[in-house]
């Protein structure tokens, strides 16, 4: 979309990506580190607290209000922060389980922006055989009192031919 404000932001792009990917600036010089206000620094910030099942963290990158919106792979919808909690309070204590993340678009706005990635999810079965599953993610985050917080969380299974 163009016009009215609306304009691509590639530098926030790239940044994101190689954050996602644990890239480094100018041939190997270190992390890429965006400012800490910045959206790639929520969304990276987001990432790692559930790589690491961090709870504490995970809710600092949260709305605070009382409507969260988060839609599961098989399409089951739970709308509320509490409900948002209550999953991943659950989620998180479950053992064996790792889940890795590459971003593959982001739209930066003053107020809203959003992110879509797809994922690779390794679990085990209830027999104990390896599972892996592969999605997309689209998260939204918007502005809460000058920092970023997610509103909007929605997964997609990706077919075996994608």
């Amino acid at each position: 979309m163009t016009g009215g404000g609306w304009t691509r932001r590639p530098a926030v792009t790239i940044l994101a990506l190689l954050l996602a990917a644990g890239g480094t600036a100018r041939g190997g010089e270190g992390p890429v580190q965006p400012p800490a206000d910045s959206f790639a620094a929520a969304l990276e910030t987001h990432l790692r607290a559930i790589r690491e099942r961090d709870l504490e963290a995970l809710l600092d990158t949260i709305t605070t209000g009382e409507k969260l919106i988060l839609v599961f792979p098989d399409g089951t919808l739970t709308d509320s922060r509490a409900e948002y909690v209550e999953f991943h309070e659950a989620w998180f204590a479950a053992p064996g389980w790792r889940m890795e993340f590459d971003v593959l678009h982001v739209i930066e706005r003053p107020l809203l922006s959003h992110a879509l990635l797809k994922y690779r999810y390794e679990d085990a079965s209830g027999d104990g055989e390896p599972r892996t599953s592969v999605s997309y993610l689209a998260v939204t985050f918007a502005q809460e009192d000058g920092r970023w917080r997610l509103v909007f969380d929605q997964n997609t299974p990706i077919s075996s031919g994608n």
